[in-house]
């Protein structure tokens, strides 16, 4: 990197440092793209991120517009001749698109003439990061027909710092790995006597401590947790799918609640179970983990209702609410069971929440286990 300016230098410097604390991959990938940006001119550019088949898809567009990312993803992505070819292309950390193709040729093809043109793309140079032989994404840099096409200057930079960027982003991924194992680690730590659920996006079971092996087993109806593998008993799994469907629905920077309920065990008494999202990363590519937390309630610690009641003056429906709130149901189950309007459940809840001094159903909830408030 000697013959590099020290500015690029510096930027890079900058970028290696970024990924050894941001727990955000796309602000790295920003920083990269601007990086690059300011060094080469480039009009359009598009960082495209790996899925688990070491393909690409899009990811992070500086000045695309919105109408053409979702056509490509929706259509023209079968047509980019960059999606098509493999072998000596995924090999190269940095290839211009006329050295793969018959450029006269493509320039008339449909993938140019209705997707590239409108959009003033000619020049196409793609950059391959890779860093301990796993594929970190592809940078797609683009400059319009009035443009020269992308020098031998231009390439050898490329080249020479991109090894140094597929480095930064595979340090990256290792350092927030490590930071959520550490997180996972602490909360095994402090809650050693909770029993605890970890599973990956797809439910399938990545870890289960001591005391949700014995709580699996006697919901499964097995006299001995002595197996090497117990199932998670399906209706364990129903908040996390819940959680799930939710994120499919909701905006990408949205927040889904952890969700609540108590289980009565025929012989073992009341637990407390409690499941919720733990992110690895961040980003449109973000990795999930759910865990579900286990806690045994203590029947001679629960308080009568009435102290409940005589404190926060709570009417009986209001009760009758914070019990099915309690249990995880939804505002229009809660309607359905106590014969009323889901708008009614709505307000009732509403009153609960001015009366207990709380903002959402998590916190109060929350707050009536602090209290030890239990219900059946």
């Amino acid at each position: 990197m000697d013959e590099l300016d020290s500015r690029l230098l510096k930027e890079v410097y900058e970028i290696m440092n970024l990924a050894n604390f941001t727990l955000d991959r796309d602000l790295l990938r920003r920083k990269i793209m601007d990086a690059l940006f300011n060094r080469i001119y480039i009009e359009n550019s598009v960082f495209f991120l790996p899925d688990e088949n070491e393909k690409s898809k899009g990811g992070i567009e500086i000045n695309i517009d919105e109408k053409y990312v979702k056509q490509y993803k929706d259509y023209y992505h079968h047509y980019d001749p960059i999606q098509l070819i493999r072998g000596p292309f995924i090999k190269k950390n940095v290839v211009q698109l006329e050295e793969l193709i018959d450029y006269s040729s493509f320039i008339s093809s449909k993938f140019y003439c209705e997707f590239l043109r409108p959009q003033s793309i000619h020049h196409k140079l793609y950059i391959n990061l890779c860093a301990a032989n796993k594929y970190q994404g592809r940078i797609a840099l683009y400059r319009p027909v009035r443009a020269k096409k992308f020098s031998r200057e231009d390439i050898h930079i490329l080249k020479a710092i991109s090894p140094y960027l597929a480095h930064a982003l595979d340090h990256n991924e290792l350092f927030i790995n490590l930071k959520l194992k550490d997180s996972i680690l602490q909360i095994m730590d402090k809650n050693w006597s909770t029993g605890l659920i970890l599973l990956d996006d797809s439910m399938h079971l990545v870890y289960m401590n001591q005391k949700a092996k014995e709580f699996c087993s006697a919901l499964l109806g097995k006299g001995s947790c002595q197996d090497m593998y117990i199932h998670v008993p399906r209706m364990l799994l129903k908040d996390c799918y819940a959680m799930m469907e939710e994120l499919k629905r909701c905006p990408a920077d949205c927040l889904v609640l952890p969700k609540h309920k108590v289980m009565r065990m025929k012989h073992s008494g009341k637990f407390h179970l409690c499941s919720r999202i733990l992110e690895k990363g961040a980003g449109p590519e973000n990795y999930r983990l759910y865990m579900i937390s286990i806690d045994e309630l203590n029947a001679r610690e629960t308080i009568d209702q009435d102290i409940l009641k005589i404190k926060y003056r709570l009417t009986e429906r209001e009760l009758d609410i914070i019990r099915h709130l309690f249990k995880g149901l939804r505002n229009a189950e809660i309607a359905q069971r106590l014969f009323v309007s889901e708008i009614t459940i709505k307000k009732h809840i509403q009153h609960i929440f001015t009366k207990v001094g709380v903002k959402n159903r998590t916190t109060l909830i929350h707050r009536i286990l602090d209290k030890k408030y239990h219900f059946s």
